[in-house]
């Protein structure tokens, strides 16, 4: 198949012959910590562009909160494959994309609704929800009433 060991083998061939022509136990030390620094280097690197990536998203998120946001639409917006960039945002984030969303979406609701001047079917509309339905759901489900009790709660508090 005319293929030699370097072929085959590729950098581990050529750490392979540093390592076989060092002279002592010191160079060959040295040359494996260099090796390792240059991992750990690589690791270090690639974790701030992960997170400058994640920060990017976030920051993308928050000035569309009012829009339709899905996984693809974020993920196309980074020049990032969908299914990489949500385990990406989840190691990052501790969250995944679509509960990070969501939380993102309810406090701004809760914003509006604490405000006042919204009602319930204008706020859904302003955090990207067109089915009131659903968005009363959503809201219901993550600050334990309807976003109209919400806002009778905040309106009275004022008073």
């Amino acid at each position: 198949m005319n293929l030699s060991a370097e072929d085959i083998l590729n950098d581990e061939f050529l750490l392979y012959n540093k390592l076989n022509h060092q002279r002592s136990l010191q160079a060959i030390t040295d040359l494996l910590k260099d090796k390792i620094r240059q991992v750990f280097s690589y690791i270090a690197a690639n974790r701030e562009k992960n997170n400058a990536l994640i920060d990017k998203a976030i920051e993308y998120i928050a000035q569309n909160i009012g829009f339709e946001l899905n996984l693809e639409t974020v993920a196309n917006y980074l020049f990032l494959n969908p299914e990489y960039f949500s385990r990406l945002f989840k190691k990052q984030t501790g969250i995944n994309f679509i509960d990070y969303v969501t939380k993102l979406k309810i406090v701004k609701a809760q914003e509006y609704l604490k405000d006042g001047r919204y009602k319930a079917a204008e706020v859904s509309k302003l955090v990207g929800y067109s089915d009131i339905k659903y968005f009363t759901r959503l809201f219901k489900k993550n600050a334990g009433m309807t976003p109209g009790n919400y806002k009778d709660f905040y309106a009275n508090q004022s008073h």
